[in-house]
């Protein structure tokens, strides 16, 4: 028998498709509930890395053992006249087409249901974030923008890291805003470096306005540049300087990206009336959110109390906004005494349990899949 042929009798074909499709299914799961309940990228990517690793293992399994009626046994202690591969063959074949249909049910729902493109907003209301290869329309939609990379203006040029996070962070908090339209990272990522016309960025990525800025570093002290322009005659909007200690870098970029989208919010939608009222809200309740998430970093009890009651004001503006909730939940249970606080343990996680289920039902109510929760 060729090795090709030991292969397919194994059924480490069948194990290794089977395990692609549930490994693509964990990593949106993954993703989905690790960025709502606030996880930081590396978390996401050591899910993924786990995923990959499982991959060569999961094949080396299907090589070396095989089921049998006794259990799972060395599949050179198997007699083969007594193998039930083939058996086991057929049932691989059904799970995987099971769980192909769980896959591409999931695939549609979010190529056109929208689970991808829900904004992660107190409004919950679905945005539209432009892609590098979508097809645009030359003209620029109205109240659009496009955040380009901030410039590295410190002599290290290994910074690069940090002027880089401040321009996705602003851009990650535009694109939760309802009203307007933001080119996507890759795209607005492109110009990374280039010097070119402002005016031929906005007209190429079809958008109205343009966020450029720059960071300097000096010590422990972080000066950062923000200006909002029009395209269509480049003129500066609104331009901003913010001066912070570099204490926390994760804190600062979640500052300055909250201070700037407030002023965008007022820039880019002043004049309409009830859009603008009902921003200033949503950017209150962000504001709230994003000092909150920023004061857990510090992980002392009087700070961790101060995190839970600005989001206790969050949820009150808007009981609506889940990741208020779940942030609450993990501010909870950290204020046990067990953790940093004083609450009993046995209490502390029995609050933070409808705090999260709370999250949970608010995620659910928009949209998210039942094969995901």
């Amino acid at each position: 028998m060729s090795f090709f042929e030991e292969l397919k009798r194994r059924n480490v074909f069948r194990v290794g498709i089977g395990y692609l499709i549930v490994a693509w299914l964990l990593a949106q799961v993954a993703e989905l509930f690790l960025s709502n309940f606030g996880a930081p990228d590396w978390v996401i990517k050591s899910v993924l890395v786990l995923l990959v690793i499982g991959f060569p293992l999961a094949l080396f399994f299907a090589w070396a053992f095989e089921m049998t009626p006794e259990g799972i046994k060395r599949e050179k202690e198997v007699d083969r006249t007594r193998s039930i591969t083939s058996q086991t063959g057929r049932k691989l074949d059904r799970a995987i087409i099971a769980v192909l249909i769980l896959a591409l049910g999931y695939f549609v729902y979010d190529k056109y249901g929208g689970v991808g493109s829900e904004p992660f907003s107190p409004s919950s209301s679905e945005q539209t974030v432009s892609d590098g290869n979508e097809k645009r329309d030359p003209t620029p939609i109205e109240k659009s923008i496009a955040v380009l990379p901030f410039v590295n203006m410190s002599s290290d040029a290994e910074q690069d890291y940090f002027s880089d996070g401040i321009s996705e962070e602003i851009l990650n908090a535009l694109a939760k805003v309802r009203e307007l339209k933001v080119a996507g990272r890759t795209s607005s990522f492109a110009f990374k470096g280039q010097n070119q016309d402002l005016r031929l960025i906005g007209e190429t990525l079809g958008v109205n306005h343009i966020l450029e800025g720059s960071v300097r570093k000096s010590g422990d002290k972080v000066r950062i540049t923000a200006q909002l322009i029009k395209v269509d005659d480049g003129f500066h909007l609104w331009s901003e300087t913010y001066d912070r200690e570099l204490n926390d870098v994760f804190a600062i970029q979640d500052e300055i990206a909250a201070a700037i989208l407030h002023e965008m919010k007022a820039t880019l939608l002043e004049g309409d009336g009830g859009l603008v009222s009902a921003a200033r809200t949503q950017s209150e309740v962000y504001d709230l959110y994003l000092l909150a998430k920023q004061r857990m970093y510090e992980r002392t009890e009087l700070t961790l109390q101060s995190a839970a009651d600005l989001l206790d004001k969050a949820i009150a503006l808007d009981p609506a906004y889940a990741p208020a909730w779940a942030q609450r939940g993990i501010a909870e249970m950290l204020l046990s005494d067990t953790s940093y606080g004083k609450i009993p343990h046995a209490l502390s996680l029995s609050q933070a349990r409808i705090y999260l289920d709370k999250a949970l039902e608010l995620r659910r109510m928009k949209r998210i899949p039942l094969l995901l929760l």
